[in-house]
């Protein structure tokens, strides 16, 4: 008896091939993700996305049933908040999306790991244009 293939357990975000995300937040620019997870219910999904042009969107108040964190790891940018204090980010950072009304700015090269959960199925907007991870529905 033969084991079949082994499916990768690890993502180099330095040596991928990266896919075109598509999406209306901001379809004059150029988005690349690749999915690294996404569980068979769609209540947890981890992208690792960069633009390489960079992008300034506002990501508006959201649900408060969808949930993100991400890491940067290249590049730099901000976030404004409805107060008006702006909040620098780059590599190393790690940041809790609080359901805020937030601009964000990513700069030419910015790059990051998100994971986004919820107790019902997410969007496809997470994962437009993207194709499915062999882990898709494996566990962690």
């Amino acid at each position: 008896m033969t084991d079949a293939p082994r499916v990768p357990d690890f993502f180099n975000v330095f040596a991928t091939e990266w896919e075109t995300m598509t999406t209306t937040m901001w379809p004059e620019n150029t988005a690349e993700g690749r999915i690294l997870y996404e569980a068979p219910d769609r209540t947890l999904v981890a992208v690792a996305s960069r633009y390489p042009n960079g992008v300034t969107f506002n990501m508006g108040p959201g649900s408060p049933d969808i949930h993100e964190v991400f890491f940067v790891y290249a590049g730099e940018g901000s976030r404004t908040y409805p107060d008006g204090t702006t909040v620098p980010m780059g590599a190393g950072d790690f940041i809790y999306n609080t359901g805020e009304d937030i601009t964000y700015v990513y700069g030419p090269g910015f790059a990051d790991i998100a994971v986004f959960w919820s107790t019902k199925p997410l969007p496809e907007v997470f994962t437009a244009g993207l194709t499915k991870h062999p882990l898709r529905g494996q566990k962690l």
